[in-house]
């Protein structure tokens, strides 16, 4: 992978943060209750938590990337979430991340390094390939938010009480919401979230019996497209690794879109209590 440029990395980690904070802001009082969710600043970065045992919303983001991270901020974290009675949680390191010392601080405090997402990016001056579908794009909005919500609680694997985690962030500013149909029925989802210099891209899935036709290539290809149109330098999206073990499709959609493999972001889990 090549050398990092430091500035595509900030753009593309102040995009996540900024969706991020967003999406937890969306959060009515009801769901955040009802799942010990919650969310607050710490150092540069933002704290999100839930009562769910998921790393997604168990972590800190964004730390180190626009202003150096304190040793205070670790222990900061580790007290929250040993208060909160969470039994790990998860701090994203960006590279470059300031200071040159964070990683030894976090394996100072026994943090491991559990697996790591790539950081995939476009440059939106490029031109953008259409991609067919013999299924429907178009955008949808809070009439699909509940449908949406389940769709991605199933697709990730989530509990079904974090379904509201995802349909609560639709008609929210910022956030464009693009679906495959297959009639009036809603088959595929891709999430754009924009602010700054880059697009946020997130929340792509596609139900099982619906796979290979075609229908994330062309969501991500429309929101290129609306990604430009707003103006933005980047667009910016994390997924898992794609290995000869474990492939993920996800990954290669967005190669062959002109994505780019921009960095590795490696994820250190703190375990606070043994068990489930």
């Amino acid at each position: 992978m090549p050398t990092p440029d430091p500035s595509l990395v900030r753009d593309c980690e102040v995009a996540e943060l900024a969706a991020v904070t967003s999406w937890n802001d969306a959060l009515p009082v009801s769901i955040t209750s009802a799942l010990g969710a919650g969310h607050r600043s710490l150092g540069g970065g933002l704290l999100v938590q839930a009562s769910a045992d998921v790393l997604m919303f168990n972590r800190v983001l964004g730390l180190g990337v626009t202003e150096p991270a304190r040793e205070s901020d670790l222990d900061e974290a580790i007290e929250h979430f040993q208060r909160t009675g969470a039994r790990r949680f998860m701090i994203p390191v960006a590279p470059g991340a300031q200071p040159e010392s964070f990683v030894g601080w976090l394996e100072a405090r026994r943090f491991y390094r559990h697996n790591h997402w790539i950081r995939l990016a476009r440059d939106l001056t490029d031109s953008i390939p259409e991609r067919r579908t013999d299924l429907r794009v178009a955008n949808f909005g809070l009439e699909r938010a509940s449908e949406f919500g389940r769709m991605e609680a199933e697709a990730f694997g989530y509990p079904p009480e974090l379904a509201e985690f995802s349909s609560s962030l639709v008609g929210r500013p910022g956030w464009n919401f693009f679906g495959a149909f297959d009639g009036d029925r809603l088959v595929s989802v891709g999430v754009m979230h924009v602010q700054g210099a880059a697009a946020w891209f997130g929340f792509a899935s596609t139900r099982a019996r619906y796979r290979g036709r075609g229908a994330q290539s062309a969501l991500i290809a429309a929101r290129l497209s609306a990604a430009h149109a707003a103006g933005c330098r980047w667009a910016c999206v994390e997924t898992a690794a794609d290995t000869a073990e474990k492939p993920n499709p996800s990954t290669h959609n967005l190669r062959q879109l002109g994505f780019r493999d921009a960095y590795e972001r490696p994820n250190w889990v703190k375990v606070l209590r043994e068990g489930c």
